[in-house]
């Protein structure tokens, strides 16, 4: 058998619970808010340092599969060849002085490759103009 609660003690009982339900939505409203300015701060601070910093530059390095390998004085390319075609697919592609020394020394092969790697190792951190007149 269920006892029957006194009015006053229901009115009590259902005023703590509108108490509750009411505290408990100023709360999540106040942290929805709280979050909607953290992440509206967030985006300008995005906005801001995309606009700031400098410009993306996309490089384009799929056209290192154009550069021929090189491999010594018997390479179906002449040197001179060579080093224009890592020119010229430099300016398509958008690479750095870094890139082309770099890409420069991946396309060496055979014993052009070993020489590079015994006694011109030092110099892969030189601009690309000063490794083109080694």
């Amino acid at each position: 058998m269920q006892q029957e609660l006194e009015p006053k003690t229901k009115f009590f009982f259902w005023f703590v619970l509108g108490l509750l339900s009411t505290y408990s939505f100023v709360m999540a409203k106040a942290w929805l808010l709280a979050e909607l300015q953290e992440s509206k701060a967030e985006i300008q601070r995005l906005k801001e340092r995309m606009y700031l910093g400098a410009p993306t530059i996309h490089k384009d390095l799929s056209l290192i599969t154009l550069i021929p390998n090189w491999s010594g004085p018997e390479s179906a390319v002449t040197l001179e060849e060579f080093f224009d075609c890592i020119e010229g697919s430099s300016h398509i592609g958008q690479w750095q002085d870094a890139d082309k020394v770099e890409i420069v020394i991946l396309k060496l092969a055979g014993p052009d490759k070993v020489f590079f790697f015994i006694f011109l190792s030092d110099f892969s951190h030189c601009n690309f103009n000063k490794f083109h007149c080694l």
